[in-house]
């Protein structure tokens, strides 16, 4: 189906659109779909790099004995947020 717009001029006229409304909308709904989807993604990356962040200053104020307790060391509390955090994904 195409769209038949009124153009102004000393004579009155209607001129189609090049492009079927159909195929516009399908076209507008791609790239919507394409930002979006980017949007999403650095969102969910900047919420997972302030979930890290927070998770290790935490883990970073308890005692030595405390991380003893859960069963890690100082030097591991990185890997140990990422593995709370992500799992497995860890290297998404």
């Amino acid at each position: 189906m195409t769209v038949k717009s009124h153009v102004a001029g000393p004579t009155e006229r209607q001129e189609e659109l090049p492009i079927p409304l159909g195929k516009l909308a399908e076209k507008a709904m791609a790239a919507l779909g394409h930002t979006t989807h980017w949007l999403a993604s650095k969102t969910t990356a900047g919420v997972r790099a302030l979930q890290f962040t927070r998770m290790t200053s935490t883990l970073s104020q308890l005692s030595d004995a405390q991380l003893d307790y859960i069963g890690i060391s100082r030097a591991e509390i990185p890997e140990y947020a990422e593995s709370l955090l992500w799992g497995d994904r860890a290297d998404d």
